[in-house]
């Protein structure tokens, strides 16, 4: 029996939300272990859009990366290239989680 039918099953308020909050958990866990597979398979390169790449190394690291940026495709391994590059964001931000990181236009 899946976790939505026994929220659509329970009788209690409780066994609702609890149903819902562990179907949430499923779908969390299986976005995670769905990611981590894609990083253990060999890396393929494949043009990848820079600001995508950018927006999942900024994910990643927890950072807001403003700037402007051009639209080109850069032809890389997404999974292993987007980890790098959250570890430099990572380094940059330094220890403020969540703060921006941005180049300056010269």
């Amino acid at each position: 029996m899946a976790l939505d039918e026994i929220s659509e099953l329970a009788d209690s308020e409780d066994l609702k939300q609890t149903a819902n909050g562990a179907g949430a958990t499923v779908r969390e866990l299986n976005t995670l272990l769905a990611s981590n597979r894609a990083l253990s398979r060999a890396p393929r390169r494949e043009p990848v859009p820079l600001n995508t790449l950018l927006g999942r190394a900024a994910e990643r690291s927890g950072v807001h990366v403003t700037a402007s940026l051009p639209k080109v495709d850069v032809d890389v391994a997404l999974p292993s290239i987007a980890h790098a590059i959250a570890v430099v964001l990572d380094l940059a931000a330094g220890p403020l989680k969540l703060a921006a990181t941005s180049r300056s236009q010269r």
